[in-house]
């Protein structure tokens, strides 16, 4: 008996202080949404079709993971240039073919140590992937051989400035050697970042982990709680109620709810200087659009200002020149095809069309696309193009109009990031990609565009490829976009610049204030 009421004594004395500790770390560690909270919840309106960044062709996967989980060699900064990342610096030899790039120490979060080996594997399958942001700066790529356990050369068939600063993108993204032939492709991803790979809950949120190993400075997070929140109404009510911490990225019906919390104290609302271009792109593949005049008429028949009101609230700048980065050297004011209803008639009558026409567009049904197809489709009724509408999903778009060689469209719509040196008939992106269509003059600037190392004359030539791509109208320039995002004003750290849609954590902290 005595033994019995000890023995009870010390489980009383072991249950009042596991207690009095379980009081004072809940005291000492304030809950998600309060000042100091370890846990960031955050939010974006896209989610990835999959964890298999060589299939994917979307930048949704890049938005949580980019930066947090996966590093590439070196980042670009908002000026532009490389910043040591996996790699500690790099050389080029004298013929600009050779690149001898210097990696660092660092850990998998499998426990694995990251070697040359992972930059040779990773770079040959990044060359292979469906995204031309991937695979297209890798294009010239011969041969990557690893020298030793921290040295990589890199050799090239061409100079290339698009390799150089693909060095600083999710091109040189680093997975463990073997990643993809394993059983974790599609369902995790294993990186070098500040965060891993946490628990995993489909259409509903991805958690990243602080990864205690992490080679540079630690996060202030320990874990972030990634919402993938299509319904962006639904998104503002829980920033409001305090259930969200941050809205990264505001691409639909959201927009148009931004302007409260510009005058709000409680929030700070950001934009991302532009860096997409959102463009009409016409498929080479109907009969109907091999007529220059037909593609010229649907450019004159789009009014800019009321699509970029409605589709994204007003944020957004109107261009007829496929620049993503708005504050690239070569972007101009050159218009060839300005909005003028009588001549997209004319041109269309001209062609054999004066009874109109009719055109497939199968529209992404999510962002600010179904505002913009709605917008669009009475314009072209205006000059006598009806427009044969059907609302698709994000992964069923992808599978049947942007990632195929047999793409079922004839007019469509997207935002991208990727540069004009990124499309080509050998490239992935439509309406150039797999061969579909091969425009030889294109060809020849994206070749020699690429060897040019005079800034002044890379200008010259990037504007001269841009307007030859407005004059073909094969692509018809709408808007470069700012995409606004909503934070706790006592959040400070946010990244002022994005390479591609990455929402990037590393830095994010509670202000001091």
């Amino acid at each position: 008996m005595k033994k019995s009421l000890k023995l009870s004594g010390i489980i009383a004395i072991a249950l009042s202080a596991a207690l009095v500790s379980s009081t004072l770390a809940s005291a000492a560690t304030p809950a998600p949404g309060q000042v100091g909270s370890t846990t960031l919840r955050a939010s974006h309106p896209q989610k990835p079709t999959s964890w298999n960044y060589l299939q994917d062709g979307t930048s949704a996967l890049y938005v949580t993971t980019y930066l947090n989980i996966l590093e590439s060699l070196f980042e670009t900064t908002a000026t532009g240039d490389l910043k040591p990342l996996l790699a500690k610096q790099f050389t080029v030899s004298k013929n600009g073919l050779t690149y001898t790039i210097w990696l660092r120490k660092a850990t998998f979060h499998d426990g694995s140590p990251f070697t040359s080996a992972d930059v040779v594997y990773s770079l040959l399958k990044n060359k292979t992937a469906l995204n031309g942001i991937l695979s297209a700066p890798l294009s010239m790529v011969t041969s990557v051989k690893a020298v030793g356990p921290s040295r990589v050369v890199v050799t090239l068939s061409r100079p290339s400035n698009q390799f150089a600063s693909g060095l600083g993108t999710p091109a040189t993204m680093i997975s463990p050697s073997g990643y993809f032939e394993s059983d974790d492709v599609g369902k995790k991803l294993i990186g070098t970042g500040p965060f891993s790979f946490g628990a995993f809950r489909p259409d509903v949120d991805l958690t990243l982990d602080a990864y205690p190993k992490y080679w540079g400075a630690k996060p202030f997070f320990k874990k972030v709680i990634h919402s993938f929140m299509s319904d962006e109404s639904a998104t503002i009510s829980a920033l409001k109620t305090g259930q969200l911490d941050i809205v990264g990225m505001l691409l639909g019906a959201g927009v148009d709810q931004v302007k409260p919390f510009l005058s709000d104290s409680k929030y700070s609302v950001f934009f991302n200087p532009a860096t997409s271009a959102s463009y009409l792109f016409l498929s080479p593949t109907s009969k109907v659009l091999q007529d220059i005049k037909v593609r010229q008429a649907i450019a004159y028949a789009i009014d800019r200002k009321p699509i970029i009101t409605a589709a994204v609230g007003g944020y957004g700048k109107p261009s007829c020149v496929v620049v993503p980065t708005w504050t690239s050297t070569w972007n101009s004011d050159y218009c060839p095809y300005a909005y003028n209803v009588a001549k997209a008639k004319a041109l269309l009558k001209e062609a054999g069309f004066a009874n109109g026409l009719t055109l497939d567009f199968p529209y992404l049904t999510l962002a600010e696309f179904p505002a913009s197809f709605e917008i669009l489709t009475a314009q072209l009724a205006a000059v006598g193009i009806t427009v044969k509408g059907r609302g698709l999903d994000i992964g069923t778009w992808v599978q049947k109009v942007w990632s195929t060689a047999t793409p079922d469209y004839e007019i469509n719509h997207i935002t991208n990031n990727a540069s004009l040196l990124s499309y080509g008939c050998k490239g992935t992106t439509p309406p150039y990609g797999y061969g579909i269509l091969c425009d030889p003059l294109f060809e020849s600037y994206i070749t020699k565009n690429d060897q040019i190392v005079s800034p002044e004359k890379y200008t010259a030539a990037m504007k001269a490829m841009t307007n030859h791509i407005t004059d073909e109208a094969w692509m018809i320039e709408l808007f470069s976009k700012n995409e606004p995002g909503i934070a706790n004003v006592k959040l400070t750290g946010l990244a002022k610049y994005r390479t591609d849609y990455e929402m990037d954590y590393r830095n994010i902290k509670w202000s001091a204030k």
